[in-house]
């Protein structure tokens, strides 16, 4: 979480330490001095990118479903994020 606002990683990072940094514009997720991820600055409450998303449902909630229930899942969620702003 940044400034009260959540931005995703990949799963293998969830539950671990990041670096955060930032810049007027972006958001550097960093881990042991590599980036994992880049994320523009955002008033949303939650900036997913769809991979990481994507990543997420798969890996739990629907670990044994077909690739187009996923995506749609993963879609609607999507959507449903950007209309919370």
């Amino acid at each position: 979480m940044f400034n009260n606002c959540k931005y995703s990683l990949p799963t293998k990072y969830i539950g671990g330490t990041v670096q955060l940094k930032h810049d007027d514009n972006n958001l550097y997720l960093c881990h042991n001095g590599s980036l994992v991820r880049t994320h523009v600055l955002s008033k949303k409450r939650f900036n997913y990118q769809r991979e990481d998303m994507r990543e997420i449902v798969e890996s739990d909630l629907y670990h044994d479903r077909d690739d187009e229930i996923i995506d749609a899942f993963v879609d609607k969620n999507m959507q449903q994020f950007d209309e919370l702003g």
